[in-house]
């Protein structure tokens, strides 16, 4: 049978494994009794997909993104994230997370990607072995058991084009001045933060920015940026920049607006952060961040 006209997945003992796993993570979130009515919509979808495996379902665009809690080791900051995604007949499974040291700054990294459409072996790419520095690195089962929902310390996002009960079921809010908000941290004291786009590409770039979004979390910034690693220009000299995944290569980099609109995958968690700089010359982080913890 031609691989277009394949009705059916081609699964390997690796492959169930992963999708047991991807499995167990939707049917904990829905007995943790933690989603939304609207999102448990959207999961259900996931949940159909993998009910019927290893025949196809095609028409859906769904995604579901989870993220750990944030865990200490001495000065060591890490968080993971874990996604299950089905665009069209494609499957995916995939698993990063963030590294930050005082001393050297932070940077996230990809932990794991599965992608696999019919007719074809999975595409399985395993970057554990590179993230020696990183001390609670997982495989993607093992980390997937270790999950305790009843801890409240896990966010949740989901992204399905189809569900417009989603849109509805999150709560309006006013938002101010497109380009400065402030965000309220734990001392009261509001921090100003400003985007300022220096050309078109930015300007693209700066209309994923929502104010809201960026007050409700933490600043969080980027340090040691120096050059775009796609063309060498100077950041210092840009006003956003994205660290993100390329399309190219399941590789993260810092791109500048226009490399990252031939180079980028996309803005959100797991995908790619954006950074704008401040009038200090700091960059802060705009958009792309961790689904809100569920404490």
């Amino acid at each position: 049978m031609d691989a277009a006209e394949s009705d059916r997945y081609e699964l390997d003992g690796r492959d169930r494994a992963l999708l047991k796993a991807a499995g167990l993570l939707l049917d904990k979130l829905t007995a943790a009794k933690i989603l939304r009515p609207a999102q448990l919509a959207s999961v259900a979808k996931l949940q159909h997909v993998f009910a019927r495996l290893p025949r196809v379902t095609s028409g859906l665009e769904t995604s579901l993104t989870v993220s750990g809690p944030r865990n200490k080791f001495g000065e060591v900051e890490t968080w993971h994230w874990w996604e299950v995604a089905v665009s069209e007949t494609c499957l995916s499974i995939s698993s990063g997370g963030h590294f930050y040291r005082p001393s050297t700054g932070g940077d996230s990294f990809a932990t794991m990607r599965w992608d696999i459409t019919p007719g074809f072996a999975a595409d399985f790419r395993d970057y554990r072995d590179r993230l020696q520095i990183v001390p609670d690195v997982k495989a993607f089962p093992a980390a997937i058991a270790a999950i305790d929902f009843a801890a409240r310390t896990y966010g949740v996002a989901v992204n399905d084009p189809d569900n417009p009960l989603l849109e509805e079921d999150t709560d309006e809010k006013t938002e101010g001045d497109e380009s400065v908000a402030a965000d309220v941290v734990d001392t009261g004291k509001a921090i100003p933060w400003l985007v300022t786009p220096l050309d078109d590409a930015e300007q693209r770039l700066a209309a994923r920015v929502n104010a809201v979004e960026v007050s409700q979390h933490e600043a969080q910034y980027a340090y040691n940026i120096e050059t775009c690693d796609c063309c060498g220009c100077l950041l210092n000299e840009r006003g956003l920049f994205v660290d993100g995944s390329l399309r190219s290569q399941v590789m993260w980099a810092n791109m500048c607006a226009q490399c990252f609109e031939g180079e980028g995958v996309d803005i959100g968690w797991g995908k790619g952060q954006l950074y704008a700089r401040q009038p200090d010359g700091s960059w802060r982080m705009v958009a792309g961040f961790c689904p809100p913890d569920k404490s």
